[in-house]
């Protein structure tokens, strides 16, 4: 079980560290088989913790930055990863890649926890020949605020 809860940043900083730390886990999925966001759910009415995944009343809900996160990782997943050659990457910088088996689509993900702009470059390897489609993904907000049922 994991959560970035520490010093009661529930907002975009907590969900990049979130994000780095399961990037982790696919470039270790060899031998990391399973892991669980806690707390997940939270009636607003009745909160046992601080921070929870997915708040909810009688009539809506919200999810943290985090559940924004968990949603893209969930749709961004190759079956295989692959290894980068290195990449100028700081303290601040994560880059991980996987392909289907297929070799259809190769999900490329690029964690900037930094306020600047980063520059990329990936290199594949010969037996990547096409790719058809680039889709990108961005996740931003004011790390001040964080996301609420008002």
């Amino acid at each position: 079980e994991y959560a970035a809860a520490v010093g009661g940043d529930w907002g975009i900083k907590g969900a990049l560290a979130e994000a780095a730390f399961m990037m982790g886990f696919e470039e270790n999925s060899d031998k990391v088989k399973m892991a669980s966001f806690a707390p997940l759910l939270c009636n607003v009415h009745s909160k046992r913790w601080p921070y929870n995944l997915i708040n909810f009343n009688s009539s809506s809900w919200y999810g943290l930055p985090s559940y924004y996160v968990q949603k893209i990782f969930s749709q961004s997943l190759g079956d295989k990863t692959r290894k980068l050659l290195p990449v100028k990457q700081s303290g601040l910088t994560k880059v991980t890649a996987s392909l289907a088996d297929d070799r259809s689509d190769l999900e490329l993900k690029i964690l900037n926890y930094s306020n600047e702009t980063i520059e990329v470059r990936v290199l594949l390897d010969e037996s990547i020949t096409e790719i058809y489609m680039l889709n990108t993904t961005t996740l931003s907000a004011d790390p001040s605020k964080v996301n609420s049922l008002d």
